[in-house]
C-alpha cells in the first residue's frame, strides 16, 4: 500500500496543479472564488481517498464509501478525457516555446524590437474559449463511458482455426470474461446479468482472464456471488489480474476458489 499511496497521490498532485494552472487560473473571477474553486477541484481528487480508511463495517459506512466512490470515479473520469484535451492544446505550445528558447542565442539580435509583446489579454480569452469546448465535448464523453460501463457486456464470437487439432476438439468453445472490475460502481446485479449471458451461450469452458473486482473481499463478497454460478462441462477458470494484487490477491485466490473457480 506504501508504494501504491505515494503513486496515487503524487498523480492527483499532479492534476490538482496542472488543472489549477490552467483551467482555473485564466478565469475572469476574483481570487477569492478562485480560491473555491481549488479547493473544490482537491476535494474531488483528493477526498476520494477517504474510502481507503473507511471500513465499511455498518450500513451508514457503506452508503458513505458508495456514495463517495461513485463521485470520485467519474469525476475522476471525466477529468481524465479533460486532461487529454488540455495536454493536446498546451503539449505543442510548451516545445514550441523552448525551441524559441534554444533558438536565441542563435538568433539575431535587433536593435529595437519590430513587434509589441504578447497580448495577454487574447491569449486568456483563447485559453478559457478552449477550455470551454473541451468541457463540453468531456462531459458527453464521460456520461457515455459511464453508461458503456455498466451496460451488460457484448458477446463476440471468435472462431480460431488450429492446425493439427485433435478432431476431438473440433468445435470446442471457450467462453472469455475478462476486466469485470466489480467493485464500489459495479455490484450485484450487473454480476448476474454477465453470468447470465455467459451461461446461455453454453460453452465447453469458461475463462476469467483478471481484474475481476476493485475492492477488498469483506465489501464485495454478496456482490460476487452471482459468478458462482458460472457452469461449464470443462470448470471455470481464473487468472489473476493487477486489481487483485491492489484488492488483496491471496484473499481473492481464497474466495474465487470458494466459487468454484480454479
Amino acid at each position: 500500500m506504501g508504494y501504491w499511496f505515494i503513486i496515487v497521490m503524487a498523480v492527483s498532485s499532479l492534476l490538482v496543479l496542472y488543472l489549477g494552472w490552467r483551467l482555473i487560473e485564466p478565469l475572469p473571477l476574483g481570487r477569492k472564488r478562485k480560491l473555491l474553486l481549488w479547493f473544490l477541484l482537491a476535494l474531488l481528487l483528493f477526498g476520494h481517498r477517504l474510502t481507503w480508511v473507511l471500513h465499511r463495517t455498518n450500513k451508514y459506512e457503506l452508503t458513505a464509501c458508495d456514495t463517495i466512490d461513485w463521485v470520485g470515479f467519474t469525476f475522476l473520469g471525466f477529468i481524465s478525457i479533460l486532461v487529454v484535451f488540455m495536454l493536446a492544446r498546451d503539449v505543442p505550445s510548451l516545445l514550441g516555446k523552448v525551441g524559441a528558447l534554444l533558438k536565441r542565442p542563435f538568433s539575431h539580435r535587433l536593435s529595437r524590437p519590430l513587434f509589441a509583446g504578447p497580448d495577454r489579454n487574447r491569449r486568456r480569452f483563447l485559453v478559457n474559449l478552449s477550455n470551454g469546448v473541451f468541457l463540453a465535448a468531456a462531459v458527453p464523453m464521460a456520461g457515455f463511458g459511464v453508461f458503456n460501463a455498466r451496460r451488460t457486456p457484448t458477446v463476440l464470437p471468435n472462431e480460431i482455426p488450429l492446425p493439427g487439432l485433435p478432431g476431438g476438439l473440433d468445435g470446442f468453445t471457450i467462453a472469455q470474461i475478462s476486466d469485470t472490475h466489480i467493485g464500489p460502481t459495479i455490484r450485484a446485479e450487473w454480476a448476474r446479468r454477465v453470468t447470465d449471458a455467459v451461461n446461455a451461450l453454453s460453452p465447453d469452458l469458461i475463462v476469467h482472464t483478471g481484474d475481476l473486482v476493485d475492492g477488498s473481499v469483506d465489501g464485495l463478497k454478496t456482490d460476487i456471488l452471482p459468478l458462482g454460478d458460472l457452469s461449464a462441462p470443462h470448470g471455470v477458470w481464473f487468472c489473476t489480474g493487477n486489481h487483485e494484487y491492489y484488492s488483496g490477491v491471496f484473499e481473492w485466490l481464497e474466495e474465487t476458489r470458494r466459487l468454484g473457480m480454479r
